[in-house]
């Protein structure tokens, strides 16, 4: 600003002496810094552009004005330049920011969610366990319960088969019971006929022995 609008009255005025060159080199100088150093490849090129427009303002004594207007206006153009690649670049940086920002956010999400999973996944594997082994105990007790099941079926089978033989055994004295029974009846009625048979021959001797007596 300050330092272009001296710039310009200088060379309208004519031909610089080098006393005046000396502050007008401050003064050029402090332009080139007021104006910043950006980073990157177009930088170079921005600067060597200043300080030869610089050293032309100041070791050149007949410049005219359309000189200095247009190696202004190329420095402004520079300068737009430059100041618009690094807006696009502090505008790229900014998205790439929250662009890493939202990565940050879903993968801290991702964790999270992945965390929860983990839970769920140890809660169903305890359940599985604890599953797995009522399983396992179930399937004990169920052998026990077919062992003693079988031995059951077993002990009734060989007391059905004592009991069957317990029966043929009852069966087989009641059959001597009987039968001694009817061999006692039988033995009691034949006593009763001996007994009369022996009465009825006791009373023909008796018979006879009166009939004797009498007949003497």
């Amino acid at each position: 600003g300050e330092a272009a609008a001296a710039m310009v009255a200088g060379s309208r005025d004519g031909s610089l002496s080098a006393r005046e060159a000396r502050p007008r080199r401050a003064k050029m100088t402090a332009l080139s810094t007021s104006l910043g150093r950006p980073q990157g490849s177009s930088t170079a090129s921005f600067v060597k552009l200043t300080e030869g427009a610089i050293e032309s303002f100041i070791c050149t004594d007949d410049s005219s004005v359309e000189d200095v207007r247009r190696t202004l206006l190329q420095v402004r153009q520079q300068y737009d330049s430059v100041h618009s690649e690094a807006e696009q670049k502090e505008a790229k940086l900014r998205s790439i920011r929250e662009e890493i920002q939202t990565a940050d956010r879903i993968q801290s999400q991702k964790a999270d969610r992945v965390a929860q999973l983990e839970e769920k996944k140890k809660a169903f594997e305890q359940q599985y366990q604890e599953t797995w082994q009522r399983i396992v105990d179930t399937q004990t007790s169920r052998k026990v319960y077919e062992h003693m099941l079988a031995r059951i079926q077993k002990e009734q089978a060989i007391l059905k088969q004592k009991l069957l033989i317990m029966e043929e055994h009852l069966s087989r004295k009641r059959r001597d019971v009987h039968r001694r029974v009817a061999d006692s009846d039988r033995a009691e009625s034949e006593r009763v006929q001996r007994t009369k048979a022996l009465m009825a021959l006791e009373e023909d001797a008796d018979a006879e022995r009166q009939a004797v007596l009498a007949s003497r």
